[in-house]
């Protein structure tokens, strides 16, 4: 703009200068055309003016640059942080729908927890309702049977007395004096008795027994502490002495210590429940218990060798140990050299490392009452109905008696 102002300025001049009269578009007068040195001033100070408002305008415009770079710069990193908190608030809102997703699976969880948790209470409720009505049928049944045990024994005490009094006439109606009754009732005591409830009046202990039909007499361990007597302990276990993974000769004579652990023999059992009816009483203590269960039936018999003594019957049972031996009826007895049991291909006397009237069921029963006597191991004695396999068990007894 200035630099146009001075060339405007001059050409005023030349014009000035050129004109007739002196005179001036701008209403001045001049006397006379300005010499040429004049001219010359004036365009060398127009020149230097130039110069300087030239020199201005450059410095102006250094600054005028600098100060748009810096603009620049001040715009482009606000564009980098707008662009920074552009992608920030992407990845916030993305983070929210990632949370939202997963409070949605979060919320679906709890609530089939809950679902879960309620079906496993409503569960817990039934089962204890069964077990109590369970408990309740268990101790009508005991009371059941505990009067018809009463009954028996009371029966056979009327039986005994009508024989006591039978004997005595008789021997008042034969004459007998009193040395011939001794020698009658010395000759009576001299024969071994069939079972150990011929000897339930005497001292526990071992006893020689002579079943009906018997080759021979043995010796047997007679319980008459419990439950008035007349028990034959057939197998004894309480604390892993003896070993009872044996074979088929050892379980059919019998093994062990008569007042320790033993086991009577199958043969002895086959002959003493052949010969009268007998029922069995199976007492059953785990590790860590204080109290035993018992599992009772009231028609226990074998069958012979012929049948590989078979478990020919069990009848009633009753009881708190539960029934863990009805499914074992009818099947023969096997050891891990002579495999009796319906399993295909494979001996349950190896796999349980014992000895039992097994099926080829899982587990191949639900007993096994002669296997490995361990603690805290779910492949030894076990009785399903108590314990179900674990842990093993600490006690078992089996005991037999006649049925009267």
């Amino acid at each position: 703009m200035l630099i146009k102002r001075l060339k405007i300025f001059f050409l005023v001049l030349v014009f000035c200068g050129s004109m007739s009269k002196p005179s001036c578009v701008f209403g001045c007068e001049l006397s006379e055309t300005p010499p040429l040195d004049t001219i010359n001033f004036y365009l060398q100070n127009i020149s230097e003016t130039m110069a300087e408002h030239h020199q201005t305008y450059e410095t102006e415009m250094k600054e005028i640059r600098r100060k748009v770079v810096t603009i620049e710069d001040i715009v482009d990193r606000k564009i980098q942080t707008l662009e920074s908190f552009q992608n920030l608030s992407r990845s916030l809102a993305e983070h929210h729908q990632t949370y939202e997703t997963e409070m949605k699976e979060i919320r679906l969880k709890v609530e089939s927890s809950e679902d879960v948790v309620d079906g496993k209470i409503q569960t817990l409720e039934k089962a204890i309702k069964t077990m109590l009505h369970d408990m309740n049928k268990k101790r009508e049944e005991a009371s059941q049977t505990m009067n018809s045990y009463l009954k028996d024994v009371s029966q056979s005490l009327t039986e005994h007395r009508q024989t006591y009094q039978k004997d005595m006439e008789a021997i008042k109606a034969q004459g007998r004096d009193l040395k011939t009754v001794l020698q009658y009732i010395d000759e009576k005591r001299e024969e071994a008795p069939q079972t150990c409830f011929d000897v339930r009046n005497l001292p526990t202990g071992l006893y020689q027994l002579k079943p009906r039909n018997s080759p021979e007499s043995f010796k047997a361990f007679c319980d008459n502490n419990y439950s008035d007597g007349g028990w034959t302990v057939i197998q004894n276990r309480f604390n892993g002495s003896v070993n009872f993974y044996l074979g088929w000769k050892d379980y059919e004579e019998g093994f062990g210590d008569l007042e320790g652990e033993f086991w009577l023999g199958l043969e002895k059992i086959h002959q003493i429940t052949s010969s009268r009816r007998h029922e069995l009483v199976v007492l059953l203590k785990a590790f860590g218990e204080n109290s035993f269960e018992l599992a009772k039936f009231d028609d226990f018999r074998l069958a012979d060798k012929a049948e590989q003594y078979a478990l020919k019957s069990l009848g009633q049972y009753n009881g708190t140990a539960g029934n863990s031996l009805s499914a074992h009826l009818g099947q023969k007895f096997t050891t891990f050299d002579m495999d009796n049991d319906q399993r295909n291909g494979e001996n349950c006397a190896v796999e349980r490392k014992g000895a039992w009237w097994y099926d080829g069921k899982m587990f191949c029963g639900d007993s096994n009452l002669n296997g490995r006597y361990v603690v805290d191991d779910c492949n030894g004695m076990f009785w399903i109905g108590m314990r179900l396999m674990c842990p093993s068990l600490e006690i078992s007894r089996m005991m037999i008696r006649v049925k009267v």
